[in-house]
C-alpha cells in the first residue's frame, strides 16, 4: 500500500538498493549484511542495530523488502 504512492522510479531505485544490500540472496537483509552496506557506503556503522530494530519490524532479525520499503517511503 505504501510503495503505490511511490513514483515506478522511486519503487526501482529501492528495489535496487534492497538487492545489492542482500548479498546472499535470501529475499531480506540481515543486519550484518545492512553493516556491510553502511561500511561500503562509507556511512559509520554505530547505529546499525538501532536502524535495523526499526527496520524490523516484525522482530525476526531480518528485514523484508516490505520492511524496507514502508520505512524507506
Amino acid at each position: 500500500m505504501v510503495a503505490s504512492s511511490l513514483s515506478a522510479e522511486d519503487v526501482q531505485r529501492l528495489r535496487h538498493a534492497f538487492v545489492e544490500m542482500d548479498t546472499d540472496g535470501s529475499g531480506s537483509v540481515s543486519y550484518a549484511e545492512l553493516g556491510a552496506a553502511l561500511r561500503t557506503a562509507g556511512l559509520p556503522e554505530d547505529g546499525v542495530s538501532k536502524l535495523a530494530e526499526v527496520l524490523d519490524e516484525d522482530g525476526d532479525g531480518q528485514i523484508s523488502y516490505e520492511e524496507f520499503v514502508a520505512v524507506a517511503a
